[in-house]
């Protein structure tokens, strides 16, 4: 039996802000920068679809318009130059690692609703590490969670009303979940061809990234490519 083989895109994005450029030049990964508080209220942890790590994406398009919307959903923001870090996956590193330890999600299914369940739902802000999986790849969740906690809490009072077990309400709010996140702000549901996907990285112990160069955006000349940090 071929052993099964992981084979990573040779370019991927990062959507961030141009003041946290220096925080990657040195070490690309690093989980030091991956707990993100609120900007207010540094006791608010922001979850993420895959949990604590460096999100990237292959198409350039999807981190722009992440970074800028990041700039325009937080008033404390104002003011801060959208960027985009564009990595080279450093191949000629022992990716063989990544066999064993790398979860990947190639569409919308129960196993992959269920990982976002856990991390953005069940996650008690718990901050610490545990390195494995590694990396994880699939689609990227939409929708807005602040939006769903209500209609989460009355699905699961219902549900309990019923007399259904413990399990059987999760399974069953696990699947309403998936319903949710994969829908627009209207409520639309996304196409498959439409879903993006995210690549994240979860450890700083193997160093496959190279920053290659960096991309700022103004209002006067749009993105700006830059060759040299």
């Amino acid at each position: 039996m071929a052993l099964l083989e992981v084979f990573l895109p040779d370019t991927v994005y990062h959507g961030t802000l141009l003041t946290l450029l220096d925080s990657f030049k040195a070490k690309p990964l690093n989980k030091e920068n991956w707990v993100v508080r609120d900007a207010v209220d540094p006791n608010i942890i922001y979850r993420r679809d895959f949990g604590f790590g460096l999100y990237t994406t292959p198409d350039f398009d999807r981190a722009s318009k992440f970074s800028r919307n990041k700039i325009q959903r937080d008033f404390e923001l104002k003011g801060e130059v959208p960027c985009v870090l564009e990595f080279e996956v450093l191949k000629h590193q022992p990716l063989s690692i990544l066999v064993n330890h790398s979860d990947t999600f190639l569409s919308i299914c129960h196993e992959w609703s269920k990982r976002i369940y856990r991390e953005r739902i069940e996650n008690n802000g718990d901050t610490n590490f545990t390195g494995d999986p590694i990396l994880i790849s699939g689609p990227i969740a939409d929708n807005s969670y602040s939006n769903l906690l209500q209609g989460l809490q009355r699905f699961h009072d219902s549900k309990r009303a019923q007399g259904l077990s413990e399990e059987q309400v999760k399974n069953d709010s696990i699947q309403w979940f998936q319903d949710q996140i994969i829908r627009s702000s209207t409520g639309h549901k996304i196409s498959y061809k439409d879903l993006n996907f995210q690549i994240v990285f979860r450890s700083d112990e193997y160093q496959i990234l190279r920053l290659r160069k960096y991309h700022t955006f103004s209002k006067e000349k749009g993105w700006s490519e830059h060759n040299e940090y």
